[in-house]
Order: structure tokens, then sequence, then C-alpha cells
């Protein structure tokens, strides 16, 4: 269980198809607010994303922000042979 309601966290991964980036910031609040941005190919990921974060944050307001950014399709392809 998260101890503390103030905080930053920011992870990049690689991805099949070129790179994938998340962000959250949490701060104080008497209830449960999460805010999400999130681009537009990953937004049928929020419901889950939204259930995750309740599961771990009882309460406070929580930012997080979800995107996504394509390889370039010269290097996919360099990567493919």
């Amino acid at each position: 269980m998260i101890q503390s309601m103030t905080g930053y966290a920011a992870k990049t991964r690689d991805v099949a198809h070129g790179s994938l980036s998340f962000e959250l910031k949490s701060v104080n609040s008497r209830f449960l607010d999460v805010h999400f941005r999130v681009c537009e190919e990953l937004r049928m990921a929020e419901p889950a994303l939204r259930e995750a974060i309740a599961g771990r944050a009882g309460r406070g307001k929580v930012e997080c922000r979800v995107y996504f950014m394509a390889a370039a399709r010269g290097a996919a392809a360099a990567d493919a042979e």
C-alpha cells in the first residue's frame, strides 16, 4: 500500500512499434481524484488504469499521463532484418 500521497514517477519502455511513456503525479487530497491525459490510441486502457490506481491509492489527487511515440518506419524495418 502506498504510504505517502505526494509523489512523482515516470517510466518509458520500448515496445514493438515504438515507445510507451507513463508519468504519475500525486498530491494530498481528502478524496481520490484521478485525472488522465492519454493519447487517443490508448484511450481504451483508461478504465483498467483507473482501476489499478484506485486499488493502490485510497485518496489523493492523481494525474496520470500516458504517451505513445511510434517508431520511425525505417528504424522498424531495419530492426526486422
